[in-house]
């Protein structure tokens, strides 16, 4: 039988846990089929190809050679294929650049400070604006509404930072929810109908004097996210989208895995991932993608920087 990869995420985390004749049909190694089914650590069989090494190697009768019978059975993994063969898999836009290229479109430069910055800068030069920093915007005001929404009575369910997808064991046991009620969506409305770039200013300043209260991507500080960047990355979202990244974390999907840059061109919003060298997509890049990006019909891309800027003449 051949396995069909399941792009679409399954609905619930605990897809499969009773299953046993999804690994029967698979023709899954008995003894991990056991293991299932005796309520250790368990991921739907149709979630293998997705999921990490990582995860399989926790289980203690693992061998390289059983995980390479597994992986035959349910797909092969999606981490082993080429960044290029990833993008093609999931449906989104590859584009492929050397740095000497990108400092050719963008202006000569003696100093970079990191790719994602030099990679903003590459499409700034064709009429993009916007942020580095893994959706920090979007992560604040899903911070601010999730503190106003649970208050009025939304339930959240699931974890904001951890999922079962990541074998996380604090995560074990999440479920997500199928729906929303007609009362929340009610009140959703309602908190959603005060946002604007002004409301959007006196929440970023409560945030950066609170800044120990709220969470941030990695090597973010408040200062970073300054009002020109908000109103830029603003235009692009718009209440609507914003409503339906909203709405997707209410059901229990958590909002980790962000691409790096945020961008908006005419009021049109652009999500990339930069990669540079051998860089792939994470586990976590891989579940936003499938869970926001594809779902939510948003614009992603991936700019690949086929070489490393160290050592690069840029100038």
């Amino acid at each position: 039988m051949k396995f069909e990869i399941n792009l679409s995420p399954c609905a619930f985390d605990h897809d499969g846990w009773s299953n046993l004749e999804r690994y029967k049909e698979l023709g899954l190694p008995s003894e991990w089929s056991a293991d299932r089914a005796a309520g250790g650590e368990w991921i739907a069989p149709d979630e293998y190809f997705w999921t990490p090494d990582s995860f399989f190697w926790a289980v203690k009768f693992m061998s390289a050679d059983l995980l390479a019978e597994i992986r035959e059975k349910t797909g092969g993994s999606f981490y082993s294929l080429s960044l290029r063969q990833q993008c093609e898999l999931v449906g989104i836009e590859y584009l492929s650049k050397h740095p000497r290229d990108m400092s050719e479109t963008i202006g000569r430069r003696s100093y970079v400070d990191s790719v994602e910055s030099f990679s903003l800068d590459f499409f700034k030069s064709s009429g993009w604006s916007g942020e580095m920093f893994e959706g920090s915007t979007i992560q604040m005001l899903s911070f601010w509404a999730r503190k106003i929404l649970e208050k009025k009575g939304v339930r959240y369910n699931g974890f904001y930072y951890g999922d079962l997808l990541f074998a996380d064991k604090s995560s074990k046991g999440i479920f997500r929810r199928s729906s929303i009620s007609e009362p929340e969506l009610s009140v959703i409305n309602e908190v959603l109908s005060i946002l604007n770039i002004e409301k959007i200013s006196e929440i970023h300043s409560t945030w950066v004097k609170n800044v120990k209260k709220f969470p941030l991507p990695r090597n973010v500080t408040p200062d970073v996210l300054d009002i020109v960047h908000l109103e830029s990355v603003w235009s692009g979202i718009s209440n609507e989208i914003f409503k339906r990244i909203l709405l997707r974390q209410i059901l229990g999907f958590n909002g980790l895995g962000w691409p790096d840059l945020t961008l908006q061109k005419n009021g049109n919003l652009k999500f990339v991932e930069v990669k540079q060298a051998d860089d792939k997509f994470t586990h976590r890049q891989a579940y936003w993608l499938r869970n926001f990006a594809r779902p939510l019909g948003l614009n992603m891309s991936v700019l690949h920087v086929t070489h490393s800027l160290k050592n690069q003449p840029l100038c």
